[in-house]
């Protein structure tokens, strides 16, 4: 699968291949799980997620958005209530939305991953510093709360700072890689582990220098390598 943002409309292509070579068709109307979203031009959309946020087997979504009506920005939650071959997103709001409450402005592009035992919540924001979110809830009823001291709290990036987890090294815990306004991709090692991260400052035989990002990368398996 893969997602593509067009202001205000969500593009799904679909891997008609396999997975150590990929083919991608986009599909419209009905064939698109979000063809109904983004149907408002006074909504700006971006930075679209997809986790298993409640814990039934199949991937949710959740989506940042901008209202040019007032220029509020928020991010929109959708439970995946098909399953995992045939999904069928619907958005849930107000207390459904365990982002609803999150206070996330000048925040830029959060990421979920399992730091200690379930969700939490990492982002970026445009100063370049790196806020995090820690589930005191449950794996299917998460719920966010901030913390100001956590393992990544010395990170400061130039600007716009854009985390993802990724267990770069197959080790199997989550490192992070962080892009920024400057194209710079950094990368930190967690040499912790699952659940007790410890991450590295970035090192100078550091994977991915040289590769550009100004903050929109991604991070996915296309060869099944």
């Amino acid at each position: 699968m893969r997602i593509v943002i067009n202001s205000s409309e969500i593009r799904y292509f679909e891997n008609i291949g396999h997975a150590h070579s990929p083919i991608f068709e986009e599909r419209f109307e009905t064939a698109n799980p979000f063809g109904e979203f983004g149907k408002n031009p006074k909504i700006r959309i971006y930075c679209p997620r997809f986790i298993d946020v409640d814990n039934d087997g199949d991937w949710d979504a959740f989506i940042r958005s901008v209202d040019l009506n007032n220029m509020k920005s928020g991010t929109r939650y959708f439970e995946n209530i098909g399953d995992i071959n045939q999904p069928q997103f619907e958005e849930r709001t107000n207390t459904a939305n365990p982002f609803a409450e999150m206070e996330l402005e000048h925040v830029q592009k959060p990421t979920l991953a399992d730091l200690d035992g379930d969700l939490d919540i990492l982002t970026g924001t445009r100063y370049g510093t790196l806020r995090y979110y820690e589930n005191i809830g449950s794996m299917t009823t998460p719920q966010f709360v901030e913390h100001v001291d956590h393992p990544l709290d010395w990170v400061k990036t130039s600007r716009d700072s854009v985390p993802h987890f990724a267990d770069f090294d197959q080790d199997g815990d989550w490192d992070i890689l962080v892009g920024e306004t400057f194209y710079h991709i950094w990368y930190y090692e967690n040499t912790g582990n699952a659940t007790q991260p410890v991450f590295q400052p970035p090192r100078s035989n550091n994977p991915l220098h040289g590769a550009n990002s100004r903050g929109l990368f991604n991070v996915v398996d296309i060869d099944n390598d």
